[in-house]
């Protein structure tokens, strides 16, 4: 839900009206420029992981299908050339979000 509201364009003082009580605000952090597409396409991601249920343990998220990651890129209309480039930075942000998935659990 805080993530809706920031792309809303919410004020900082709703934002943190909205925040459940107990949870810490996130540390703040800067996106280069030249990282905002590949930022923007993450997020749009954002429901598209791949979960596996064990058989005995929690469900973990496993990665982004790589068909997904083509589809959200063709939506957001990022030109063919820059795709490839894309694709591999979403792949390391993706594993770099499974580290700290699994070091949450």
């Amino acid at each position: 839900m805080l993530a809706a509201l920031r792309a809303a364009g919410a004020s900082p003082e709703v934002i943190e009206a909205a925040r459940p009580a107990g949870e810490s605000q996130a540390q703040a952090f800067e996106i280069w420029p030249e990282n905002w597409a590949t930022f923007e396409a993450f997020l749009a991601l954002g429901r598209c992981w791949t979960w596996v249920a064990p058989a005995m343990g929690d469900p973990v998220r496993v990665g982004i299908a790589s068909a997904e990651i083509e589809a959200t890129l063709r939506l957001l209309q990022v030109k063919r050339r820059a795709r490839r480039e894309m694709f591999m930075e979403l792949r390391a942000m993706e594993q770099a979000a499974i580290e700290v998935f699994e070091n949450k659990g």
